[in-house]
């Protein structure tokens, strides 16, 4: 696998995610699954499988998480983050998704430490992880 297509995946996903919450959300709903589907394209993965693995993120890139969700909800959206990328193949990513989603999620919010952690970063890193459960996924 290619380390700079990585590189370039891992940047645009997570700055697609976090534009998705700037600017519109199109960025985020649409513009990942299809930096998503690119890369696995590159990769030679079966087109079922990228068909799958870009439009189950669209779906639950719809999802809610944000003021007046309960922690079960945003807990599922992780798993969901996760569980997208098992379409493609099996990686410990896949579970580690949504605890990285979740503990981000709730530096953010804790005002103990939300000026270590802005929204912005954890809306980018969101998708870089979600980029690298891809990309681990490929690899195995």
């Amino acid at each position: 696998m290619n380390e700079y297509l990585m590189i370039v995946y891992m940047a645009l996903s997570g700055t697609l995610f976090a534009l998705g919450g700037t600017l519109h959300k199109a960025f985020r709903r649409f513009g990942v699954p299809l930096v998503t589907a690119g890369f696995l394209y590159l990769n030679h993965v079966p087109t079922i499988q990228i068909i799958f693995a870009a439009a189950l993120p669209v779906v639950f890139f719809h999802l809610g998480y944000g003021e007046g969700k309960g922690w079960v909800e945003r807990a599922l959206v992780g798993v969901l983050y996760g569980a997208a990328t098992l379409v493609v193949g099996v990686s410990y990513w896949a579970l580690a998704i949504p605890f990285i989603f979740i503990t981000l999620f709730t530096l953010s919010n804790t005002q103990e430490t939300e000026k270590y952690f802005p929204w912005k970063i954890v809306e980018f890193l969101t998708g870089v992880v979600i980029a690298i459960g891809y990309i681990t996924a490929v690899g195995n």
